[in-house]
């Protein structure tokens, strides 16, 4: 499998350009890190990818196997994709616990509570809270943990995942990150990480600069 970008161009009506004649290709299994100072357009460039914006030139799409494209255009396409922030509106008053199940309905998988409760270290009563209640970086726990658990997904989007995390943390996102992009069971999976300066948990991935 792999992600082809074709001559994208993109921009918002108050500004000209953000994204410009931007070509690439990804073989699976990759993880790829976009870099670049804030405003630049990294978050812009994970909506396209993930179908959430088209662009106005060129295109996006998965190529399974010669000849067997799916369009990023096309309703398809996003079951493929996850992407953190922006996946979900989040309904933020369900319990931890509710949310969970609530992943797991919206993307035809089987989540398992124990799983959930072991990788992200959930303790004590944080099952019972409301997802809105829980810091910014306990939410991501839950949430990134939800996304290395579905087996469904192909391309793993993150924008700035390690921003709201402790080093304690910061490793376990890598690993998990590095397990789901090269599990033995599955050789499709690209992850794109976008942050300012590359992590350093990185050091030897791919990397596409914006400027």
């Amino acid at each position: 499998m792999r992600l082809v970008v074709d001559g994208i161009t993109f921009g918002y009506e108050s500004r000209k350009w953000i994204v410009r004649n931007l070509s690439f290709e990804v073989e699976a299994p990759s993880i790829v890190q976009i870099v670049g100072p804030n405003g630049v357009g990294k978050s812009t460039l994970l909506k396209l990818l993930a179908g959430y914006l088209l662009p106005g030139k060129g295109s996006i799409c998965l190529e399974f196997a010669p000849g067997k494209l799916v369009k990023s255009e096309k309703d398809a396409y996003v079951e493929y994709i996850l992407i953190y922030p922006g996946l979900v509106s989040a309904p933020v008053e369900l319990p931890v616990r509710a949310f969970i199940n609530w992943f797991g309905v919206i993307r035809g998988i089987d989540v398992d509570l124990d799983d959930i409760c072991k990788y992200a270290e959930l303790e004590g009563n944080v099952l019972d809270l409301p997802l809105g209640k829980l810091s910014e970086g306990m939410r991501q726990r839950v949430i990134l943990t939800l996304f290395m658990l579905d087996k469904k997904a192909r391309i793993m989007l993150l924008d700035e995942p390690f921003a709201s995390v402790d080093d304690k943390w910061r490793i376990r996102i890598a690993e998990l990150i590095y397990r789901w992009v090269y599990d033995s069971n599955c050789k499709e999976r690209i992850c794109f990480i976008a942050h300012t300066v590359p992590e350093r948990s990185f050091a030897n991935t791919r990397i596409i600069k914006l400027e």
